[in-house]
């Protein structure tokens, strides 16, 4: 990897993790690689942005507009949004709770393809009216594509998952009709048949659609990336959109660039989180571990590797070759470079 700079970008990587996680089986086994990068890299605090925040900054959207996630997404999926709006149109699960509702998103739904076939059908018949079409081009992830302009400030799906979200809900210009839309949508889902048996089979129902992420696809990004690693389809339309040479996640670092600017988005960690799967982030640790930070760090003290960035939310890490000799800066168990 002579020359190339490496910038990996891992939501989760710190946590926030649950005050009784300190006790975990999982934060036991001690990860040499891990602690080292937080105890030897030369740290620097961000603005606590979500992922796909990041994104915008690292390619250098404006951090106060609307992020066209849907359009991105798209693009990412391998499609062309053309010159149309586009949103996240999410399934989700809706559940009363002290007199609120709480959303649960499309990972505890186990939707086939079929089922989100058969859900989005049934959904145009009501959105044709409008000019409005939803596609489902994989069973979690929807999309909607709106002829007309669209002013909405919203949230992503990721950041009220488990959560009540009332406060949470569009708002902006076009928010009235739009809070109406959801609202026939949830009426629409609730009657229908593919819910009934799903119900009946004891799985729950996907009794609402949130949206986010309206807008229309960017002329350009501010990125000099070379490579982006990545399978987040967010971030995969954005490397297009870039011109960067695109490339799944391996599933160890080897196989990465050996030169340029490379960026790398590793989701598994916050995915687990997000599903309070606190075994599952260990796993998920361990990985990075073995598969990645290992041998990055032997890379980088071989001078194969000419930097080694590691951006999690709120800090970001920077390691150079000289970095990993200061000796004086001992590792301490992971725990301590933790959020709970």
């Amino acid at each position: 990897m002579a020359g190339a700079q490496l910038h990996l970008l891992i939501p989760g990587l710190r946590g926030p993790l649950p005050p009784d996680a300190r006790e975990a089986d999982c934060l036991r086994p001690r990860r040499p690689a891990l602690e080292r990068l937080f105890a030897q890299a030369r740290t620097e605090q961000l603005p606590r942005r979500h992922l796909f925040g990041q994104l915008q900054r690292l390619f250098g959207l404006p951090a106060d507009a609307e992020l066209p996630a849907g359009a991105l997404g798209w693009l990412g999926e391998g499609n062309d949004p053309g010159q149309a709006v586009w949103l996240r149109a999410d399934p989700v699960h809706l559940r009363p709770d002290n007199e609120q509702m709480l959303l649960f998103d499309a990972s505890t739904l186990g939707l086939t393809a079929d089922e989100a076939a058969s859900l989005v059908e049934r959904c145009n018949e009501l959105l044709r009216e409008d000019g409005l079409t939803l596609h489902a081009p994989v069973p979690t992830r929807w999309y909607l594509r709106s002829e007309a302009p669209v002013r909405l400030q919203t949230v992503p799906t990721a950041t009220v998952a488990g959560r009540y979200f009332r406060d949470r809900l569009p708002t902006g210009g076009d928010a009235g009709r739009w809070l109406a839309l959801m609202t026939e949508l949830q009426m629409l889902l609730h009657l229908a048949p593919e819910n009934e048996w799903r119900a009946d089979a004891g799985r729950p129902t996907v009794n609402g659609i949130w949206l986010w992420g309206a807008g229309c696809l960017p002329t350009s990004v501010a990125a000099d990336w070379d490579t982006v690693v990545a399978d987040e389809p967010i971030a995969r339309g954005l490397a297009r959109l870039a011109g960067a040479q695109l490339q799944a996640v391996p599933g160890q670092a080897d196989t990465l660039p050996t030169t340029g600017r490379c960026l790398v988005v590793l989701t598994a960690l916050a995915d687990a989180l997000q599903a309070g799967d606190l075994d599952g982030w260990g796993a998920a640790l361990d990985m990075l571990e073995q598969q990645w930070l290992v041998p990055l760090l032997g890379c980088l003290r071989s001078g194969q590797l000419a930097s080694l960035t590691v951006e999690t939310t709120g800090q970001r890490l920077r390691l150079r070759r000289a970095d990993l000799r200061r000796f004086w800066r001992r590792p301490k168990p992971l725990p301590h470079y933790l959020e709970f």
